[in-house]
């Protein structure tokens, strides 16, 4: 067990070192990819149910939306890395971050038993991410029908 566990640390530590196979390195066998996922799951895991033990289910909450919150922060940081971003791309990841959240924040209610709460507050969160989302969806739709329509002049569509 302990050769293997050291195998497994010198593996990660080749990962780390290569960037993962960046260009010009050799990439990693996929069976290091595939543990260093295994016990990824096993240590999320196992700080789910820790911080479950010892702050409950506020401490899940908390953990969820720094999660949230840092995963939207790296979409916004690589689409403005890439000069890609617009104002719709932040509205819309608002959008899909704050329903996130209330969404975690419902099932809590649900949790506790707070009935009257969690309907208006489920009822938030189905308006704000669908009606958002399918309003984003209309709009990029029109401006790529228009951007079709100035770009074939004088063809039929």
């Amino acid at each position: 067990m302990l050769t293997f566990l050291s195998r497994l640390f010198s593996a990660g530590k080749e990962v780390t070192s290569l960037g993962l196979g960046g260009p010009g390195l050799p990439k990693p066998a996929r069976l290091v990819y595939v543990l260093l996922t295994a016990l990824g799951a096993v240590l999320v895991t196992a700080g789910v149910l820790l911080l479950r033990k010892y702050f409950g289910a506020e401490g899940i909450l908390v953990l969820g939306i720094i999660c949230v919150a840092i995963f939207w922060g790296w979409v916004l940081r690589w689409l403005y890395a890439d000069g890609r971003i617009t104002f719709s791309h932040i509205l819309v990841i608002w959008l899909m971050a704050s329903g996130t959240v209330m969404g975690g924040a419902s099932y809590y209610l649900a949790l506790r038993g707070i009935t009257d709460t969690l309907e208006t507050l489920a009822r938030y969160v189905m308006v704000e991410t669908v009606a958002g989302s399918a309003g984003y969806f209309i709009k990029s739709t029109m401006e790529n029908i228009m951007s079709r329509k100035a770009d074939s002049t004088g063809q039929d569509i």
